[in-house]
Formats: structure tokens, sequence, C-alpha cells
């Protein structure tokens, strides 16, 4: 399904000397996310960022990039030994997103059986977010 809004990606993977991720804003992931229905542990996030870990996060969001036509670019950055992503939180609890409201190309994430907007989820405390992760864990996704 061709994404009639966005054509180009321009994305950053960061590696050190033993892993990599892929830096994508909230914003736009938000915006271009149609498929991946989770993001894992091992990947980070800051205020404004995910970064994807490369092995499985990272792939499934790229190829959901491809599967709307949206032309990626890579620019690859080597943060040396040690990476500074590997200081910042872990995704506090695996994010689920439920549902899209396709016309606003507004990714939408459910919490107690509400759908609320994951720039509201981002500002959830840890305990709030573990009791969405158990509500879905417990609903079998």
């Amino acid at each position: 399904m061709k994404n009639q809004l966005i054509q180009d990606a321009y994305l950053t993977m960061h590696e050190d000397g033993g892993h990599a991720w892929l830096k994508v804003s909230m914003e736009f992931f938000n915006r271009t996310n149609r498929t991946m229905r989770s993001i894992s542990r091992y990947s980070y996030e800051d205020k404004t960022n995910y970064y994807l870990e490369e092995d499985v996060d990272a792939t499934l969001y790229l190829q959901n990039l491809k599967d709307q036509d949206i032309k990626i670019n890579i620019h690859y950055l080597d943060d040396g030994d040690y990476s500074p992503i590997r200081d910042l939180c872990r995704v506090s609890t695996t994010l689920t997103f439920k549902g899209f409201n396709e016309s606003a190309n507004d990714l939408k994430a459910w919490q107690n059986g509400t759908l609320v907007n994951t720039n509201a989820i981002n500002k959830l405390s840890l305990k709030e977010l573990n009791k969405i992760n158990d509500m879905f864990t417990k609903a079998g996704y």
C-alpha cells in the first residue's frame, strides 16, 4: 500500500562495537507505521526518538516502509566502541500498537480499552505502562 503523503525516509543507523540502532523520530514513526504491532524492550527511546534495535524492531519497521513504497535513505554513524544510545532508557515496556486512524495518519495504542495517542503513552509512568503491558499479555497479544 503506497503512502500518498510520504515518499522518502531519511534515517540514521547508529553502530557501536556490538550492536546497531535505527533512529526514528516518534512523530515520523507514528505517521508511517502500518504493520508493527510492538516495539521490544531491546530498543531505546528519548523524549523525541525511538532507537530501534537492528535485529527485529528496525528490520520490521524498514519492511513496513518498503511495503508503503517509501524510499529508504540510511546514513550510517559509527559511535565507536560504546554508543551513547546504550545510556538511554530502554523502551520501558513493550509498546503495543492496536489500531490506526488512517485519515489522520495518527498511530494510536490501547490503554484500559481506550485508544490513546502514543505521545500520551510517552508521558505514562512505568507502573501505568506495566499495567498496559499486563493487559495485552493477558489478552494474548
